[in-house]
C-alpha cells in the first residue's frame, strides 16, 4: 500500500507562504483589472456626458431657430392679414359710396341670415 506523505511543520509554513503570496498577487491584479475597468468607466461616462450637453445645446439652439422661424411666420402672415383688412376696408367703402341702396340691403341680409343661424343654434326649452 502507499504510505502517506506527511509533511514536516517548515514544508507546512512553506505551503502557507507560497499560498498567501499567490493569493495577494491573485488579489493585487484583481485590484488592478477594477482600477482599469473603473477608469474606463470613468472616461465613457465623461464623453457621454459631454455629449449629452452637446446634444442639448444643439436641441436648444434648434429650439431657439425654430420658435424665431415661427414668430417670424406668425409676424408676416399678420401683416398679409392686416393689409388685406385694409384693402377690404377701402374696397367696402368705395362700394358702399358707389351702391347705398344695395349695400343696405346686403347688410339687412346679412343680419337677417346672422340672426337665423344663432336663432338655429340656441338651446330649446320646452
Amino acid at each position: 500500500m502507499d504510505e502517506l506523505q506527511t509533511k514536516t511543520p517548515a514544508e507546512l509554513v512553506e505551503d502557507a507562504r507560497r499560498a498567501s503570496h499567490d493569493a495577494k498577487i491573485a488579489a493585487w491584479n484583481v485590484a488592478a483589472e477594477a482600477r482599469t475597468t473603473g477608469q474606463h468607466a470613468a472616461n465613457v461616462a465623461r464623453v457621454a456626458a459631454s455629449d449629452a450637453g452637446d446634444i442639448a445645446s444643439d436641441a436648444a439652439a434648434t429650439g431657439r431657430v425654430y420658435a424665431k422661424n415661427a414668430a417670424t411666420a406668425a409676424g408676416d402672415k399678420l401683416n398679409e392679414l392686416k393689409g388685406r383688412a385694409i384693402d377690404l376696408k377701402s374696397r367696402s367703402a368705395r362700394y358702399i359710396a358707389d351702391e347705398p341702396m344695395r349695400s343696405v340691403g346686403y347688410a339687412m341680409a346679412g343680419g337677417a341670415a346672422l340672426m337665423a343661424l344663432l336663432v338655429a343654434m340656441r338651446p330649446r326649452r320646452y
